[in-house]
């Protein structure tokens, strides 16, 4: 049979049969726009003022196909119709689909979900030693199998600001001590509006109109309710400049945010230092706090329906928001010194961050390794264990193999603490060619990334995830999160008259699979002579010509692009670019795409030109 999804995957191998490239066709267009305004000029007393009004709208239209579990169904046992035959094999004809399958003078018609069905491999072209025409699907009937939605999302947002400044008349050696204050008011609202077939209101069920489970009539993708979401912030500040002397400047501020609903309000102070030490060195630090409230949605109690990798096969998974969420703060600090002498300058700065209350949503490959370690059922039915065995819907007894759904929630996490290096430097000097030239670079070194034990949301006796160090490590199967050690770009750049060139390169270190994730590649291997028994599993990790290797360290991201600018007449600019010159794949992780789409970039050599005219 084809890959298994919960037991299996219909098409698979196979392809689209009506598309030439055999891919599935989805669309996605996103449309924004922004609009701002303002005022800003002096009142009595010297004091400036600066207001603004912004909005901004950005809406996502994606256009999706999924099979329909029904359909599929029915076509399993001889009543799958073809599209372009709508009204073939209706249940009238059928007895409620009881008579007549494969009966094609009522338009009723097997699914073959053999490989033997496959005549080639979509993935590689590959023949199909296995392939008898006489059970190949029919392309009409398996584009009968799907359906077609569309989902739009839209998020709204105005922003309010009102700033006035100027000087307090106190007069220190360095100059005037200078102020601000001002407020603003910020309003989010996210819209989500989904098609027929995702939405769990009009369909929740594969089937039938109800059912107690609600898992929507797809077969991968799974399914949500129309949402509209919003809320709103209300803010004040104040800023103090302070020269102490020519050397020495202090800048103090301070911001008070109140927050819609029972989130609260918080107060964050800062502090910032520049001590000019010399006229080629600079010192300088700054400490403050944070404070993230939880966007819109993530504090009622809805939940989203779709599907997560876990257990090496894709199961329905629920993201369930937490009226009880509390927002997410931190204490930063960083220092660093900054170099000037003649044509070069650098900066390189120490950076620390320390969370509290982190929200994050508990992780599904976390929760379905801590119910069943190793893929054994020994938590099963055990009383410590009842909590999280209740996250999970079943097909049948309690077991790592008929699980059904998993269920997690958005919680405040453990504490984390992150702290890096981060450099930057330029050389800039003119002569060659008659031109300028630059060249430098800037980079970050992730000293670490420690996030403390998680517990389970309802029963913080039950740890899902232990306390770890994600500095260097990604999940992009399950978790979503990458973290490369060391990430870098470096440039050099021409200019003379209205030209400019420049190369730059872009470089991520590899990362290695997070949790001591068990990923395993298989390779050619001739001396893998064994052969397992039939019906049985190869009882190494070698067999019939093949091994698994595990999959380590990934390799090194490195992107090179050139980019040319004339500043025309008339106010024009014209850019032209080739982006990834070498035309280079990214490094294999394991993931959806085979890359780490955090990191990396799947398009290879791409041209880009553009206009830009000034009015």
């Amino acid at each position: 049979m084809d890959i298994v999804q919960l037991g299996w995957r219909a098409v698979a191998f196979a392809g689209h049969p009506l598309n030439p490239d055999k891919a599935d066709h989805q669309s996605i267009v996103n449309d924004a726009f922004r609009i701002s305004g303002g005022l800003k000029g002096s009142i009595f007393g010297g004091v400036n003022y600066d207001t603004a009004v912004t909005y901004m709208e950005q809406k996502n239209t994606s256009n999706t196909n999924d099979i329909l579990v029904k359909n599929l169904q029915l076509a399993l046992r001889g009543f799958g119709a073809k599209a372009d035959d709508p009204g073939g094999c209706t249940a009238a004809e059928t007895a409620n689909f009881t008579t007549g399958a494969g009966n094609a003078a009522l338009g009723c018609y097997f699914f073959n979900p053999f490989t033997n069905g496959v005549q080639t491999s979509a993935v590689n072209g590959a023949a199909n030693p296995f392939f008898n025409a006489a059970v190949a699907n029919d392309p009409q009937v398996v584009q009968w199998l799907y359906g077609n939605y569309t989902n739009v999302l839209t998020n709204q947002i105005l922003v309010l600001d009102a700033v006035f400044s100027g000087e307090t008349g106190l007069e220190l050696s360095g100059g005037p001590v200078a102020w601000a204050a001002g407020g603003q008011y910020r309003y989010n609202r996210e819209i989500r509006k989904y098609g027929a077939l995702f939405n769990a209101d009009e369909n929740p069920c594969p089937d039938r109109p109800a059912c107690a489970d609600e898992t929507g009539p797809l077969q991968f993708f799974g399914s949500n309710t129309d949402r509209d979401d919003d809320a709103n912030v209300k803010a004040i500040f104040g800023e103090l400049q302070v020269p102490v002397t020519d050397a020495l400047n202090i800048n103090l501020a301070i911001r008070h945010e109140e927050f819609q609903g029972n989130i609260g309000s918080t107060t964050n102070p800062k502090i910032a230092v520049k001590w000019q030490v010399a006229d080629f060195l600079a010192l300088r630090g700054s400490a403050s706090t944070t404070f993230r409230a939880p966007g819109p949605g993530l504090t009622g109690s809805g939940c989203n329906n779709g599907v997560r990798v876990l257990g090496s096969a894709y199961r329905a998974f629920q993201s369930c928001g937490n009226p009880n969420l509390k927002p997410e703060e931190a204490d930063t600090f960083n220092i660093g010194a900054i170099v000037e002498v003649n044509g070069f300058s650098a900066t390189v700065d120490y950076f620390n961050f320390k969370f509290k209350d982190e929200i994050i949503e508990e992780s599904g490959s976390r929760l379905y390794a801590t119910m069943f370690p190793n893929g054994t059922n020994v938590n099963c039915n055990q009383p410590a264990y009842a909590s999280l065995q209740a996250r999970f819907t079943f097909a049948g007894a309690c077991g790592a193999a008929n699980v059904a759904r998993l269920r997690s929630f958005v919680v405040n996490g453990p504490n984390t603490d992150t702290s890096g290096i981060e450099a930057r430097a330029q050389y800039a000097w003119d002569g060659w060619f008659e031109g300028s030239w630059a060249v430098g670079g800037e980079l970050t070194y992730l000293i670490e990334y420690k996030r403390g034990a998680i517990p389970l949301l309802e029963d913080p006796g039950i740890t899902i995830a232990p306390a770890e160090d994600r500095a260097g490590l990604s999940d992009v199967l399950n978790d979503f999160f990458s973290y490369p050690q060391m990430k870098a770009n470096g440039f050099a750049t021409f200019n003379r008259g209205p030209f400019m060139f420049r190369w730059q390169l872009r470089y991520a270190e590899g990362t290695s699979p997070a949790f001591g994730s068990p990923f395993f590649i298989t390779v050619p291997d001739a001396s893998a002579t064994t052969v397992p028994a039939a019906g049985t599993a190869c009882p190494t990790n070698a067999c019939g010509g093949r091994r698994l290797e595990a999959v380590g360290k990934s390799d090194d991201y490195w992107q090179h692009d050139l980019i040319g600018r004339w500043e025309a007449p008339w106010d024009t600019t014209i850019t032209v670019s080739v982006q990834n010159l070498f035309d280079e794949d990214p490094p294999y992780v394991p993931s959806p795409y085979n890359y780490d789409l955090t990191q990396g970039n799947p398009l290879g050599r791409v041209f880009e030109i553009g206009f830009q005219k000034r009015f």
